[in-house]
């Protein structure tokens, strides 16, 4: 069972990490997006193995993951948050799979 406590600043934190599917379209500059790239290495595991999308294991709720995230995107782009949860599917190299059946939970 996964419960949630809050921080000092507010915040709810998760008692394990969660995996999420970020994918966004960004509009501007590669550089303007340092911050995002740099939060979404700041997860406890991130998988970057697509261009546009990420997996992260957080110990933030979905919802708080938005808020960390869309101050680091501009309005004309787009983002997608999803919890992530496997069995996955498609066409990637083999240590992208490696990775994959090691840590997506495989929940149905």
């Amino acid at each position: 069972m996964i419960t949630t406590s809050k921080t000092d600043v507010g915040l709810l934190r998760l008692s394990v990490p969660c995996p999420y599917i970020v994918c966004y379209d960004l509009k501007g500059s590669p550089f303007e997006y340092i911050p995002l790239i740099e939060e979404l290495k700041n997860s406890v595991r991130w998988f970057h193995y697509l261009e546009n999308t990420w997996i992260v294991f957080r110990y933030e709720t979905l919802v708080e993951l938005q808020s960390i995230l869309v101050p680091r995107i501009y309005t004309q782009d787009r983002l997608l948050i999803l919890p992530a949860h496997g069995p996955a599917a498609g066409y990637l190299a083999k240590d992208a799979w490696e990775w994959l059946n090691a840590h997506l939970p495989k929940d149905w």
